[in-house]
């Protein structure tokens, strides 16, 4: 059985990439993975008859994945979501998890930066899953209430679509919040 065995902040549950696989991928099929971390895409894209292709912005990630799942892994120094955008097939998907944070005690929608980025580049909205967060460790949620915020107990995973050959952005101007 092929697993990963090694700690990483955004590691995420293999279940979510190997049920995002199955729905929008076929076998032979290749899966990219812009933000490869420790591999877990990889290791569900190979367990399920798929090649997977990983790059990381963050060399010493890269190093992680590789040693920590025996993968292959490119580096890529261009903007990540145009090289997502660039290499994706038309009609194709593209996944993403991603949580918000805190600043000064404030809230900061990390993922809605994100999620407008994508869709400046081109790509639409197909799904924004919401994805409880259920190890938030590094606060309790009483003492936060008693430090004047609550903590952020979700992620959002993101599917975006790249636009068939056939097909027009206006039809779609509800899934991309009016990015032009």
């Amino acid at each position: 059985m092929l697993s990963c065995r090694i700690k990483y902040r955004g590691n995420w549950a293999p279940q979510i990439p190997s049920n995002l696989i199955r729905l929008y991928s076929k076998e032979n099929d290749t899966v990219l993975d812009p933000l490869v971390g420790s591999g877990t895409t990889m290791i569900e894209a190979k367990s399920l008859g798929r090649r997977g292709l990983g790059f990381d912005i963050h060399s010493e990630v890269i190093k992680l994945a590789q040693e920590s799942c025996k993968f292959s892994c490119d580096k890529c120094h261009e903007p990540v979501i145009k090289q997502c955008y660039r290499v994706l097939k038309p009609g194709k998907y593209c996944a993403i998890l991603i949580g918000d944070t805190r600043r000064r005690r404030h809230y900061v929608p990390l993922a809605f930066s994100v999620m407008q980025r994508f869709l400046k580049i081109g790509f639409i909205l197909k799904e924004d899953v919401i994805k409880v967060q259920h190890n938030c460790s590094t606060t309790r949620y009483w003492s936060a209430q008693e430090k004047d915020f609550l903590l952020i107990m979700h992620e959002h995973l993101f599917v975006f679509r790249k636009l068939g050959k056939d097909e027009t952005r206006n039809i779609f101007k509800e899934s991309t919040l009016g990015v032009a």
